[in-house]
């Protein structure tokens, strides 16, 4: 038998509960066009009752938040889970990026763990237009590459624009 929820844990869920309603019901809300603004509504067992919530969702677990398992539905029993940070960051709108390397599928989040590099290396080679096979790269040689470039394209523009100003002063008479 599980104990009842103390006080600070009703908070914390209510808390969550009123977030979910605010994000879908309210154009002003910071984060409505990405929930209420793509049409993600609230059934309406949990619109109208903050207890048929606490019972479909049961105790909140520590360091848990509300996920929606289809991001694409709105928040419902069948469509809620309790997850923890690294779950919802696999199932955001965003890590449905698959990609494909030796027959193995799986999403940025998936692959950034099993080689030991931060997705965000992977997200930013996808942004700057490395090609497919180079973003799953462990090594950091693709990345210095385009570094190299940009560090090479900067000399250049700093000695033509020195040389520029070398001339000028020498036309000055002052050397």
């Amino acid at each position: 038998m599980t104990k009842p929820a103390t006080r600070a844990e009703k908070a914390g869920i209510y808390r969550v509960w009123m977030s979910m309603l605010s994000r879908c019901r309210y154009p002003n809300h910071r984060s409505y066009r990405h929930y209420g603004g793509r049409g993600i509504t609230v059934c309406s067992r949990w619109a109208h009752s903050f207890k048929n919530f606490t019972l479909d969702m049961g105790k909140r677990p520590t360091g848990y938040t509300l996920d929606r398992i289809n991001n694409d539905l709105g928040y419902s029993p069948e469509n809620c889970r309790w997850a923890t940070l690294s779950q919802q960051r696999r199932n955001s709108r965003q890590s449905v990026v698959l990609i494909s390397r030796n027959g193995t599928t799986k999403c940025i989040q998936d692959w950034a763990q099993e080689l030991g590099i931060s997705p965000s290396v992977i997200y930013n080679r996808k942004a700057r237009g490395f090609p497919e096979s180079e973003w799953l790269r462990t090594d950091r040689i693709a990345d210095r590459d385009l570094s190299l470039k940009a560090e090479q394209l900067c000399d250049d523009l700093f000695h033509r624009i020195q040389g520029a100003q070398g001339r000028a002063y020498i036309s000055d008479g002052m050397g």
